[in-house]
């Protein structure tokens, strides 16, 4: 059967602590092509698995180099594609891919908008 008691949440939440670890990529300001404006504030986790020892340190020794990947994929979006809510999968899976090819000592597994706040 499935439950979804607390108890069952939080044992597969520590199983998650267990696999994977975030970075996150905080308080990223940038401006749509269409609309300078307006901006987009987003922070960005990006998951990886633990066992990837040696990532953790590439991540932050690129953490210049991957904000700017980032700011550089959505300044070149447009305010409407912003902020459609529909949208934001595909974001995050063609960051997950920029962000990929900059890595060498590991794969981030999946790309999570903490905040993403459009004005």
């Amino acid at each position: 059967g499935v439950s979804f008691g607390l108890m069952t949440i939080s044992e597969s939440y520590k199983d998650y602590l267990k696999v994977y670890s975030l970075y996150n990529v905080s308080d990223i300001v940038i401006n749509p092509k269409d609309t300078p404006e307006s901006f987009l504030v987003v922070s960005i986790a990006l998951e990886y698995q633990i066992k990837d020892e040696l990532l953790a340190t590439e991540l932050k020794n690129k953490d210049i180099l991957i904000k700017d990947k980032i700011l550089t994929y959505f300044s070149q979006k447009t305010k409407a594609e912003l902020q459609m809510i529909e949208n934001r999968e595909k974001f995050k899976s063609e960051i997950k891919k920029i962000i990929n090819t900059l890595l060498k000592e590991g794969r981030v597994t999946n790309v999570l908008f903490p905040q993403y706040v459009i004005q």
